[in-house]
């Protein structure tokens, strides 16, 4: 007798059970490989750091200085005459950074095609916004942190995440000379490693240059007005009643921290205003602060403030990054370190001073 055999398939549950079981894997799976993603990210972002670092020391051996934040030729910003002395510290660093044939195009005053824009432009370059000047519109990827978002606004100028410490005090890091009050008393002097037009080097680091920051992380803007998270590493706030004041590094931390609510990303301080300017982080050549340099009054990813509503003048400009609870750091050494969110303020006020004097424990950040 023969029986007759027929193929069992699966059911409809059983087919359920396994998709549902390879979605749950799934789910196992994709904070984990997210997780060595963004390790792989901000370890790109610290090589980048300590490429940087190496091009610092690259520059004070030939140079024995480090370079400015912001410096060049003064006078009214005519392109085609001088840059208004806002060249940033990263030109100044580019034969340092492997980048000698845009060093090159820089120094002819031309466009890499040859072409004069609206003039020869002078050595070291026009003006940062003269987006005609092509040298001006390259992207550097030493200069991109991977974790960061795309910026969609600013143009088509070169963009930048990384910046130069200005150190603990918010005024005059726009302006120089004795007779604009940059040396005229202590409360006016830059405290961090770099200026605008002014060069320090090694020695000055009486700090150590293991315990003193040279270069942060900083978000870029998204180019919009801002919104969710974003008000949080690139919004601006305007602190108007700080103008004109004596500086106090304490005032203007409470002043600047009031200015956003933590609930309530939204949530401005009476007679505060948003900086419309959503873009730092657009222009890796302009060395005004807000484009190039970065304060350590306020902890890594706390809010930014400037005491008026445009983007070149001084402010509390924090540093800021899209890893998670820490913005990266390369110090004078030449070591990099991941400053936590949370780390203890005077410590962090201390790594930004150069000559500060204060003592501190490696253990402590």
């Amino acid at each position: 007798m023969r029986l007759n055999s027929r193929k069992r398939g699966f059911t409809l549950i059983e087919l359920l059970v396994v998709i549902a079981i390879i979605a749950i894997l799934i789910a196992l799976l994709l904070p984990a490989v997210q997780q060595a993603r963004e390790a792989a990210r901000r370890t790109q972002c610290k090589n980048n750091l300590k490429q940087l670092g190496v091009a610092l020391h690259n520059y004070h051996d030939v140079y024995h200085l480090f370079p400015w934040m912001e410096g060049g030729t003064s006078g009214p910003p005519v392109a085609e005459l001088n840059n208004n002395a806002s060249i940033s510290g990263f030109v100044m660093l580019l034969p340092m950074m492997e980048q000698g044939p845009l060093w090159t195009d820089i120094q002819k005053g031309r466009d890499r095609d040859g072409n004069p824009g609206s003039g020869v432009f002078r050595k070291d370059g026009p003006v940062p916004w003269v987006s005609s000047f092509d040298p001006w519109r390259a992207q550097l990827p030493g200069l991109q942190c991977p974790s960061d978002v795309k910026i969609l606004g600013g143009g088509n100028m070169g963009r930048n995440n990384y910046r130069f410490s200005i150190g603990t005090h918010a005024r005059n890091s726009h302006t120089s000379g004795a007779a604009r009050g940059w040396n005229a008393t202590a409360d006016f002097q830059i405290t961090g490693l770099f200026g605008r037009q002014t060069n320090y080097g090694i020695n000055d680091c009486i700090d150590g240059t293991s315990q003193t920051i040279a270069i942060g992380e900083r978000c870029k803007g998204l180019g919009t007005s801002m919104n969710g998270n974003n008000e949080v590493l690139s919004g601006m706030a305007v602190l108007s009643a700080l103008s004109g004041r004596v500086p106090d590094i304490i005032d203007d931390m409470e002043m600047c921290r009031a200015t956003r609510d933590v609930n309530s990303r939204r949530n401005y301080a009476p007679g505060i205003a948003l900086i419309t300017q959503a873009n730092p982080g657009s222009r890796w050549h302009d060395g005004r602060p807000y484009y190039a340099g970065f304060t350590s009054i306020l902890p890594p990813n706390s809010p930014s403030c400037a005491v008026q509503n445009v983007e070149w003048n001084w402010g509390i400009y924090t540093a800021t990054s899209r890893h998670t609870a820490v913005a990266q750091f390369c110090f004078a050494d030449g070591s990099c370190h991941a400053l936590s969110d949370q780390i203890d303020e005077d410590v962090y006020h201390a790594l930004g001073t150069k000559s500060g004097r204060e003592v501190i424990d490696n253990d402590e950040f």
